[in-house]
């Protein structure tokens, strides 16, 4: 089931109750925006739902399909979001990697920056959000068992 619990010009935040996992699904973006508004939502938006899942896990999946390159502030807030997710309880995060090179490169840069940052957040990159959520569902059962199927963060594989 799948449950739209946010919705911006820009993106959209859904519930999958199958996975667990919320999903943001970032629109394709022809005028710049507030990023550092949509990453507080976002933030917002993941406390309501895990307050309201009595803390049982819950991944995260980021479909930055879209992405073009981002410039490196934007690293630096992705970075504190993401440190922020953790605080928050946040503990695997799945991203389907931008179409184009700069996004992907982009992406690559803010995965690095977060894992100095953060280690216990385990990261992985897939190039389809088929892949993202079954990864996550792996995970996340491993979670639950009390073993974590992957138990260190890793950025996105290795482009060809």
């Amino acid at each position: 089931m799948r449950q739209v619990v946010a919705e911006a010009s820009y993106f959209q935040i859904v519930l999958e109750a199958a996975v667990p996992c919320l999903t943001v699904e970032w629109k394709p973006v022809t005028a710049p925006f507030d990023m550092r508004a949509a990453l507080m939502h976002i933030h917002q938006v993941w406390q309501q739902v895990v307050l309201a899942r009595h803390g049982r896990p819950l991944g995260l999946l980021g479909d930055t399909t879209h992405f073009a390159q981002l410039l490196p502030d934007i690293h630096e807030l992705i970075v504190d979001w993401s440190a922020a997710m953790v605080a928050a309880g946040c503990r695997l995060m799945a991203l389907v990697e931008p179409l184009s090179i700069p996004g992907q490169l982009s992406v690559d840069a803010c995965i690095e920056q977060t894992h100095r940052i953060c280690p216990s957040l385990i990261t992985w990159g897939f190039a389809d959000v088929v892949e993202a959520r079954a990864w996550l569902t792996e995970q996340l059962q491993g979670l639950q068992a009390g073993t974590v199927v992957s138990g260190e963060a890793v950025g996105l594989p290795a482009r060809p």
